[in-house]
């Protein structure tokens, strides 16, 4: 089995990694509820993960990839800390000066 290597990525990755999430989340409950014609829930989601990986990201986080054999296999989105472009508030019984850890906004890897 080829070696799969996890690297920091450019910004201009994000169009990739947007269609990756687009093909992982296909078969989602929550995206066949919300598009329940699949070939209409193909066209869309493509669309849709462009808009979130590029406006909810812009500036505020890092891009990591996963790559094997030269194909992009998997992506994490994270948020800086503080930097999420609005207040969250802490989880219950942690407080506030703790909870802006950085934590994935999408994170998956597809084998």
């Amino acid at each position: 089995m080829a070696e799969t290597r996890v690297r920091s990525a450019a910004r201009r990755k994000l169009p990739a990694v947007a269609d990756l999430y687009a093909r992982a989340f296909q078969d989602d409950p929550a995206y066949v509820w919300l598009f329940p014609d699949p070939a209409q829930r193909a066209r869309r989601l493509p669309v849709l993960f462009r808009a979130f990986v590029q406006h909810l990201h812009r500036g505020t986080g890092a891009l990591d990839v996963a790559v094997r054999d030269g194909r992009l296999v998997g992506a994490a989105l994270w948020d800086r800390p503080g930097r999420t472009g609005r207040r969250r508030a802490a989880p219950t019984g942690v407080p506030a000066h703790n909870a802006s850890v950085a934590t994935p906004r999408v994170a998956l890897l597809l084998v």
